[in-house]
C-alpha cells in the first residue's frame, strides 16, 4: 500500500513533544508490524526514535538542510515537506497542512486517505521545562517559538479533520480537542474488527 493510498488504515502520528519516549515508540512499532492496515508518520527529528516509520514529515527547509544526510541514511520511508525553500531529500506536496509539523502530520494522514488517527508526543506545552524529547534543536532551527499559537493551529485542524476519528495518546498534552486514551488501550481498541469510534473515552 503506497503512501497515497491509505484508505482504511489507522495512522499513528508521532510528534516531538517531551513526553514521547522509547517505550511508546517500541509499542507502536510492534503494532505497526502486526497488520497491513497500519501506518506511522513521524515529524522532524523523531525519525531518530522511529527510523522504521512509513513517513517522515517536516515543514522547514532549514531542518531538511541540516538533517537530510542523516535522514537519508537512517530513515528508509517516504519523506515529505511543504517547505517553500530548498528541502533536499524530501518530496514537496500541496495540501492543507496546518501551521506546525504536528498538525501537518495529521493532515497528511488524512490527505493519503486515513480516517483514524492516533496522536503521540503532542504535548503542545513545555513539559518539565523541555520543548522536545530530544532537547533543543541546534542554533538556526526553530524551537517551538510559536508554541503560544499552537492551540489555535490545532483548533483549525480539529475543524478541518472533523470527519476523522482522532485519539490523543500523548502522555502529557495541552490539547483539548480530541478524546484521550492510554496508548496500549487505544492500539488494542482500533485493532478490534468491530471497533466503533464512539467507544473511545477520555481519561
Amino acid at each position: 500500500m503506497t503512501a497515497n493510498n491509505w484508505h482504511g488504515c489507522t495512522v499513528v502520528c508521532m510528534a516531538s513533544g517531551p513526553s514521547l519516549n522509547a517505550a511508546d515508540a517500541e509499542r507502536v512499532k510492534r503494532w505497526r508490524t502486526a497488520g497491513d492496515d497500519r501506518r506511522v508518520i513521524v515529524t522532524n527529528t523523531t525519525f531518530k526514535m522511529a527510523p522504521w516509520a512509513d513517513v517522515l514529515y517536516a515543514m522547514d527547509s532549514a531542518w531538511w538542510r541540516k538533517y537530510h544526510c542523516e535522514a537519508a541514511q537512517a530513515f528508509k520511508g517516504d519523506k515529505f515537506t511543504v517547505a517553500r525553500g530548498s528541502a533536499p531529500g524530501a518530496v514537496k506536496l500541496d495540501f492543507q497542512h496546518g501551521q506546525n509539523s504536528g498538525a501537518g502530520a495529521m493532515a497528511l494522514a488524512e490527505h493519503f486517505g486515513a480516517r483514524q488517527i492516533i496522536l503521540l508526543g503532542y504535548d503542545c506545552q513545555y513539559t518539565g521545562g523541555r520543548r522536545h524529547w530530544h532537547g533543543d534543536h541546534p542554533r538556526g532551527l526553530g524551537n517551538c517559538v510559536s508554541l503560544p499559537k499552537f492551540n489555535g493551529h490545532f483548533e483549525k485542524m480539529a475543524r478541518q479533520l472533523r470527519h476523522c476519528h482522532i485519539i490523543n495518546c500523548s502522555r502529557e498534552t495541552a490539547l483539548k480537542f480530541w478524546p484521550r486514551l492510554d496508548l496500549e488501550e487505544a492500539l488494542q481498541l482500533v485493532s478490534e474488527p468491530d471497533f466503533i469510534p464512539a467507544r473511545a473515552g477520555r481519561r
